[in-house]
């Protein structure tokens, strides 16, 4: 990599994302936007409360009542919080935990690096590759750390 992308420490992260494939970067992307816009409460999930007051998921939502919390009477939205976590919008978005944490860390190092001017995610990678290659830093290739570690931030 350019001397700057080493200098702020996030060098290995940005190795990491140039060393994933496209379609698995853009699902995990997906996800971690997804999980962003139900923390915001700008995308709601699919579903409705039943006669009891408590939220149940639509059937596209469904597969988070195989390991999330029923709901009871103390908890009657379990479903509904478990719909905005991380673990359901990587399932939605058909993409693995470890690459969408490492996206998730690495677009919050956006966030620190360049303020509320942060560039698209999908522009500053390809940015990256191209500077990657214009380097000619072949060897770096050969020491990206593998994408089932969670990055050190």
């Amino acid at each position: 990599m350019g001397e700057g992308s080493d200098l702020d420490g996030w060098g290995h992260v940005d190795q990491a994302i140039l060393s994933l494939d496209d379609d698995v970067f853009a699902r995990a992307l997906d996800a971690v936007a997804r999980y962003q816009r139900r923390q915001d409460y700008e995308e709601e999930p699919e579903g409705e409360h039943d006669s009891r007051g408590w939220w149940m998921p639509a059937p596209e939502e469904a597969d988070v009542k195989r390991w999330a919390r029923a709901p009871n009477r103390a908890f009657p939205h379990a479903y509904l919080v478990a719909c905005r976590s991380l673990r359901h919008c990587d399932a939605l978005a058909g993409a693995d935990r470890p690459t969408t944490v490492l996206v998730k860390y690495w677009m919050r190092g956006l966030v620190e690096r360049w303020g509320p001017h942060a560039p698209d995610p999908t522009a500053y990678r390809s940015a990256l590759g191209l500077q990657w290659a214009l380097d000619g830093d072949a060897e770096v290739q050969d020491r990206t750390p593998s994408v089932r570690r969670r990055p050190r931030l």
